[in-house]
C-alpha cells in the first residue's frame, strides 16, 4: 500500500510544477484505460503521477541511483 502526501517532497518531483517538454501517448482499448482510472483513482493520484511514480520505483529498483541514459527519440508526426 502506497501513501500519499501531496505535499511538497524533495525527494519525488511527481506533484511540483515542473516543465515537462515531452509527451508520451500509447493506444489502449476500453479495458486498459478503465483498469488505469481505477488503479489511479484507489491512489488518490492522476494517472500521470501514477506511472512517474512506478516508473521512479522500478528504475531505482533495477538501476539504483545511476543516472538515465539520453533516449534516442523517434521524430514527431509529419507537419502539414
Amino acid at each position: 500500500m502506497y501513501i500519499l502526501d501531496r505535499g511538497p517532497d524533495v525527494r519525488h518531483d511527481s506533484f511540483t510544477m515542473k516543465e515537462r517538454g515531452h509527451t508520451m501517448s500509447i493506444k489502449v482499448d476500453g479495458d486498459e484505460l478503465a483498469r488505469l482510472h481505477a488503479l489511479a483513482d484507489a491512489g488518490d493520484e492522476s494517472i500521470g503521477a501514477m506511472v512517474r511514480r512506478w516508473t521512479r520505483e522500478r528504475y531505482s529498483a533495477r538501476f539504483g541511483d545511476a543516472a538515465p541514459p539520453v533516449p534516442k527519440l523517434k521524430p514527431g508526426p509529419p507537419k502539414k
